[in-house]
């Protein structure tokens, strides 16, 4: 009996004897795809002859133009001839893509011998349906070479293989690392402004990550590297002057933008320097550029003229203001002497921090403005020195020989009542002072004429006239 039913399954499945070596377990297939079993000698691997079935019937399929799945081989080698279990298929089928001699795609993505997609798809039904294995086509030398040498320039690395398996590894580890490098750049250093580049580094990351999304595999990836050959030289040719400027460039180039952004309300302060108005002009020319990296050279004496005319400028505007703060202060102080009360206690402090002010700031504008704030501590002070004339008058009133103090319960009579707040009118500056040029005697004469005529105006129907 069992040597007839030895006999029917040979005659059914005379190519079972194939399989030498069966196999039980899914770790049996993952050794496999990591290379446990694999010999030296090609030809000492158990089951090659069902190895070599399985890659016929590949070759076969493919002269037909037509990519079976996984589903398909199982179905075919557990069927007459072959009557193969499930998993000792799936092992030839591993034997041929660790050798790479076959691959697997899954989704439009090939897939790598790691992946544990890939066992899924040689021990699962549904995957092993959805999964198409062929044989692997070698990568023809032209489209190696043209990869390299695209990967060469494009990443700067001269240690390219060119084998086909290695070429593969070395690029895909060549490009992540380019992408990574020009991704940090873009995190890291054009976070911290607007510098010119940053479309050029954009667009180089972008292709790069298309040529990874082929895959590792070298029949996906070396063809989809050589079809880009000329957008890599191109992205590589266009780094080159941003990688210079991020080199040796950008610190000229922050220097030049926080110049004429520091002076950038002090324009009007240089129109009378046309070489500092052109140093300006030509900065902002050139910071503006989308690639100015033939002109930065340029900015160096750019901001040398302008910073030296606004230096000149500011050391002379700082000690004509120098000179005002001790002007304005010593009229304070000759005008409490002449009003003969003290002089306002504040004002000494007052006059030091200005004079501070002065000495710290470095814009035109600021110590403009500092002239304005001058100019209200004058009207501040005349006004506390007026304030203590009128304190002084009302306390001599009150001391007056045949002045009586009436009762406490007595009401107030009219000849005790203290003199009335004077009423005092203010005339703007600008109006009674215009800043006229003066050019003779008799311009003078007709200028004191009219602001005398508009300080009397003033005072009628006033007790005093300020001028603010």
């Amino acid at each position: 009996m069992e040597d007839v039913a030895s006999r029917l399954v040979e005659s059914v499945y005379p190519k079972l004897s194939l399989i030498e070596k069966n196999y039980q377990t899914d770790a049996d297939i993952r050794a496999i795809l990591n290379g446990a079993t694999r010999t030296l000698d090609a030809s000492m691997s158990v089951n090659t002859g069902a190895v070599n079935a399985v890659e016929t019937y590949l070759d076969s399929q493919r002269r037909l133009l037509h990519k079976p799945s996984m589903a398909e081989v199982q179905d075919t080698f557990q069927k007459a001839p072959y009557g193969w279990r499930q998993i000792d298929v799936a092992a030839c089928m591993a034997e041929l893509l660790a050798q790479g001699r076959a691959k697997a795609t899954y989704a439009g993505k090939t897939l790598e011998l790691a992946s544990p997609k890939l066992m899924d798809c040689l021990r699962k039904p549904k995957d092993a349906a959805a999964c198409t294995v062929e044989l692997r086509t070698h990568v023809p030398e032209d489209v190696r070479r043209r990869a390299a040498d695209a990967v060469r320039e494009f990443c700067h690395e001269s240690d390219v293989p060119t084998a086909e398996g290695e070429l593969a590894a070395r690029a895909t580890e060549l490009l992540e690392q380019r992408a990574s490098d020009l991704q940090a750049r873009l995190d890291k250093d054009y976070a911290r402004g607007t510098y010119p580049g940053r479309d050029t580094v954009t667009h180089a990351v972008k292709l790069t990550h298309e040529l990874l999304a082929a895959g590792k595999d070298p029949a996906d990836l070396l063809p989809a590297i050589q079809k880009a050959y000329d957008d890599l030289l191109d992205a590589a040719e266009d780094l080159e002057p941003v990688e210079t400027f991020w080199k040796g460039q950008v610190e000229l180039f922050d220097r030049a933008c926080r110049l004429a952004k520091r002076l950038s309300g002090e324009a009007g302060y240089l129109e009378a320097n046309q070489e500092a108005t052109n140093a300006l002009r030509q900065i902002r020319e050139i910071v503006g550029m989308d690639a100015p990296y033939r002109r930065i050279k340029d900015l160096g004496g750019c901001c040398q003229t302008l910073e030296a005319a606004h230096g000149d400028l500011l050391k002379a505007k700082k000690n004509d203001l120098l000179d005002a703060v001790n002007d304005y202060y010593g009229n304070i102080e000759d005008y409490a002497h002449e009003k003969e009360v003290a002089n306002p206690s504040e004002a000494a402090t007052r006059k030091l921090e200005r004079q501070n002010a002065v000495h710290k700031s470095e814009s035109l504008s600021s110590l403009d403005a500092l002239r304005t704030q001058l100019e209200n501590d004058q009207v501040y002070f005349y006004s506390q020195i007026d304030k203590a004339v009128d304190r002084k008058r009302q306390a001599a009133h009150k001391d007056k020989p045949g002045a009586v103090t009436p009762a406490p319960t007595k009401p107030a009579q009219p000849q005790d009542v203290a003199p009335a707040k004077p009423r005092v009118k203010t005339l703007p500056r600008y109006k009674v002072c215009p800043p006229k040029q003066l050019r003779s005697a008799e311009e003078i004469d007709a200028y004191c004429a009219n602001l005398r005529q508009h300080l009397l105006d003033a005072l009628e129907g006033a007790d005093a006239v300020q001028i603010n």
